[in-house]
């Protein structure tokens, strides 16, 4: 036997075990029993993609963020785009006036004295 084989029949019984089979051969992802979700060790730590029983929407987030990840840096969120950073400099380059901020969040009014 060859190594590889060796590995799937390894990773075969393993995955019987747990109750759970992965859906192709070489699945990037491993499955966490405890929990039930799927997850990749990347530099060390595991980072969580999904639960198993969604396996395809965890592997298009494994895809989003892989390179993120094994950058060692944390991906950008995928929301409506705004961050936060954004939405600060937006305040202070004047796209939302100071007086309008504070009425919404009922504090003084900015003084011009």
């Amino acid at each position: 036997m060859t190594g590889k084989s060796t590995q799937s029949a390894r990773r075969r019984k393993v995955s019987t075990q747990n109750g759970w089979e992965p859906p192709y051969d070489d699945f990037p992802l491993s499955y966490h029993p405890p929990s039930g979700r799927l997850y990749k060790k990347i530099r060390g730590k595991r980072f969580y993609f999904g639960y198993a029983k969604d396996w395809q929407a965890a592997i298009d987030k494994y895809e989003q963020e892989r390179e993120a990840r094994y950058a060692g840096l944390e991906p950008r969120p995928t929301g409506d785009g705004l961050t936060i950073r954004d939405t600060v400099m937006k305040f202070a380059h004047g796209g939302v006036s100071r007086d309008r901020a504070a009425a919404r969040h009922n504090l003084p009014a900015h003084s011009h004295n």
